[in-house]
């Protein structure tokens, strides 16, 4: 029972001092568990989809040791079923299955259907070897249904799997009684049952063939005879040796987060996980752990009083990834093999990770549109630039934005394209654009390590020629100007230019006769150009409304007229 709860327990919290380089060590009892020392036979879960009629086959699973399988007495007849009514998130993935070794009534639910009185029946999985066992533990679930001090379910062990005579059945534990709640959870002590023969204590430990029953006996009456299921089955044994498991080397920035990817100059930390396992007997003899950062030492210790069942975590003292290239964080547990382990291959716990050689950002600068003013385009429009890039490997993609804010737009067509060392120029078919139409250019600079968005200083704009005295939407006016409304009167609808040659907050604001404001078309800070908006009266009433221009180089006013 001892070595079981060494499985259950969670890990003790020791600290231990570490060498100069490194932080400190914390036991962690979440961390990993090692389970060498312990040797599954067995991890059952009735939870096969879909269900099977009550002729279909035993069991549901099919056993994971070709040499052991399950056997049931009598040998006609179902022995599975399933309970819908009581179940825990703690069982298998199918909660509502489970194994049903109570009998075969006429549905698959003993709920709608009793068992027989009298009954007396069995299940048993095995053979199982425990000649070189120092312990050996089986865990199940369990829910019964059946009649208190009447009919009650035993679990156990035997050398046979044909339990002929009660001299054959070594009981671990028995239960009758109804459950109202929720399943249980059960331990079998292979080495502590109880001979229903002779009533003497005995031990399955050393024994070359065991086999694992459960057993329900009902008494002569029909009185409350439901039935009970077990599930989640876990058979393991120990040889009573030991084990060191190494677990995760993880990298990680000064602030504990991990390091996805390592950079030049980043300074990191490195964590070292391992266990010791579960099962095995006493404290483990001292032994050594060593970390290396390539050939530089940054561990050497003795551990000292470990004992089954421990989870650890090294920290190491940060270091400077300085040198670009790949680089191994090596740790190794008992380095001299000191102890001598069930299972020596897992020792050595390894992280590589590669460090890029540094990168400069390429040097651009924009020539047209360049900062001596706009680009003006026709049908035509070449954008110029220079960029030089010192690692030669930089690609630069060119778009057209609205505004220069978020470095989102269009890619302006044939835009992506290598870098090369001195100017260059892009040509843009805009013969299809609207005259006075702007546009902010911006490049997209990428390379190995870096990636940037630069603005143009000043904008494209599309210009077709435009008419004397009707200033292009877009260009930039000597003076603040504010047109008549077109059409002029209007129904529903009229359209306002203006413009400004200072930039600044800018406001048009229509006003009905009595200088009360209907709406505003404009406000907001405006960069020297023209611009139009359009005004909607579909919820004004006919009459004459005053529309104005109020610019930091003043404000104009002027009438125009809705007629419906």
């Amino acid at each position: 029972m001892v070595m079981l709860r060494r499985i259950l327990r969670d890990g003790a919290l020791p600290l231990f001092g570490l060498a100069a380089m490194v932080i400190g060590l914390l036991a962690l009892p979440t961390g990993p568990t090692a389970q060498a020392c312990w040797r599954s036979e067995l991890i059952e879960c009735f939870d096969q989809a879909p269900l099977p009629t009550c002729n279909g086959g035993w069991p549901f699973i099919s056993p994971r040791f070709t040499s052991r399988s399950w056997r049931h007495s009598p040998t006609s007849g179902n022995r599975w079923g399933f309970q819908l009514d009581y179940f825990d998130l703690h069982m298998c993935a199918d909660d509502q299955q489970a194994l049903w070794c109570m009998g075969c009534p006429a549905s698959n639910d003993p709920e709608f259907d009793n068992y027989v009185a009298g009954l007396n029946t069995y299940v048993v999985w095995g053979p199982i070897s425990l000649a070189q066992a120092e312990a050996a533990a089986v865990n199940f679930y369990f829910y019964n249904r059946s009649e208190a001090n009447g009919d009650s379910l035993y679990w156990g062990a035997a050398t046979t799997y044909n339990l002929t005579s009660a001299s054959t059945m070594n009981v671990a534990g028995s239960y009758s009684g109804i459950m109202l709640s929720d399943w249980e959870s059960r331990t079998m002590n292979l080495d502590s049952l109880r001979n229903l023969g002779s009533g003497n204590w005995v031990s399955m430990l050393g024994q070359s063939t065991v086999y694992i029953f459960w057993r329900f006996q009902a008494n002569g009456n029909s009185v409350v005879d439901l039935g009970a299921f077990i599930d989640n089955i876990t058979v393991m044994w120990d040889d009573g040796g030991v084990d060191l498991r190494k677990g995760a080397v993880t990298l990680h920035n000064l602030d504990s987060s991990d390091v996805l990817f390592p950079r030049l100059d980043s300074t990191v930390f490195a964590t070292f996980d391992w266990s010791t396992c579960s099962g095995g007997s006493g404290v483990y003899p001292p032994f050594r752990i060593t970390g290396t950062l390539d050939d530089t030492v940054i561990l050497d210790t003795v551990m000292t009083d470990v004992g089954p069942g421990e989870s650890h975590t090294f920290y190491t003292s940060p270091w400077v990834m300085s040198t670009p290239d790949s680089h191994l964080v090596r740790f190794v547990l008992d380095t001299l093999d000191e102890v001598d382990e069930t299972d020596e291959t897992n020792n050595v716990g390894m992280l590589y990770y590669y460090i890029e050689p540094p990168n400069h950002l390429p040097d651009f600068v924009w020539i047209a549109p360049g900062p001596d003013g706009p680009l003006y385009a026709d049908t035509t429009a070449i954008l110029r630039w220079e960029c030089y890039d010192p690692d030669e490997e930089a690609q630069l993609w060119f778009y057209s934005d609205n505004d220069t804010v978020g470095c989102l737009g269009a890619l302006i067509p044939g835009g992506s394209r290598p870098e090369i060392d001195g100017p260059d120029s892009l040509v843009w078919n805009t013969s299809g654009q609207p005259d006075g139409r702007t546009y902010r250019p911006f490049v997209l600079i990428f390379d190995a390590a870096n990636d940037t968005c630069i603005y143009a200083l000043n904008p494209l704009i599309i210009h077709h020629g435009g008419a004397a005295g009707n200033p292009v939407e877009g260009l930039i006016p000597d003076a603040y100007y504010l047109l008549q409304n077109y059409p002029n009167p209007f129904n529903p609808r009229t359209e306002i230019r203006y413009g400004v040659a200072v930039g600044g907050e800018v406001t048009v604001t229509v006003y009905d006769l009595l200088g009360r404001a209907v709406t505003t078309l404009a406000d907001g800070f405006h960069a020297p150009g023209s611009y139009r908006v359009e005004m909607d009266g579909t919820k004004l009433a006919s009459g004459v409304y005053l529309y104005t221009l109020t610019s930091p180089e003043g404000s104009i006013t002027r009438k125009m007229m809705l007629m419906k």
